[in-house]
């Protein structure tokens, strides 16, 4: 059961991780349409921040990976 549980983390924390790239994706390409500073501004601190919350979840999916790894 443990594994089973580990294995439905693992998928939610993929999910996140596509989620996380995908938006940082967009946001990268509205930067590349310069519209203002307060929206250039804006739009590097939301990649700042999605970048950071990306880092800890793959380290989450690492952490996951390693442990269902260990116990199969």
């Amino acid at each position: 059961m443990k594994v089973q549980k580990l294995q439905n983390q693992l998928k939610a924390v993929e999910e996140r991780v596509a989620s996380l790239e995908s938006e940082i994706a967009r946001h990268e390409a509205a930067l590349s349409d310069f519209k203002s500073v307060e929206e250039t501004v804006r739009l590097t601190e939301l990649v700042t921040a999605r970048r950071t919350q990306l880092d800890a979840t793959v380290a989450q999916w690492e952490a996951l990976s390693a442990e269902l790894e260990a116990g199969a």
